[in-house]
């Protein structure tokens, strides 16, 4: 997976944001692509996914309809995207690639070192 994501981060250059809890040492430490880890806890990151759903909301974001990233979406309830219940992997995965594409409207999540 480590793999795929530094093909595409060279691929399509720019900023690049992974999830860096938990395993996020071991993560970075495999990336041979310059990204960032954010630690996705606490109001810094509500407020990065409330940035995400708004951008969405708003016509910000665009792109390709995919059955499961649609899905998970779709389904994501309020406690597992802004409570104690697990965020869906696309959920969490388009949100940093919101922060990469926006960063002027959404850097507010706390950064790794």
């Amino acid at each position: 997976m480590v793999e795929r994501y530094d093909r595409r981060v060279r691929r399509f250059p720019g900023l690049a944001y992974f999830d860096a809890t938990g395993i996020g040492n071991v993560v970075r430490d495999l990336l041979s692509v310059p990204a960032r880890g954010v630690i996705l806890v606490g109001r810094e990151w509500q407020a990065v996914l409330t940035r995400y759903v708004v951008g969405v909301e708003d016509g910000g974001m665009k792109a390709p309809r995919t059955d499961h990233a649609y899905g998970e979406h779709r389904y994501a309830s309020v406690d597992e995207v802004f409570g104690t219940g697990h965020l869906p992997d696309s959920v969490c995965a388009m949100a940093l690639a919101w922060m990469g594409a926006a960063p002027k409207a959404v850097m507010t999540g706390r950064l790794s070192a």
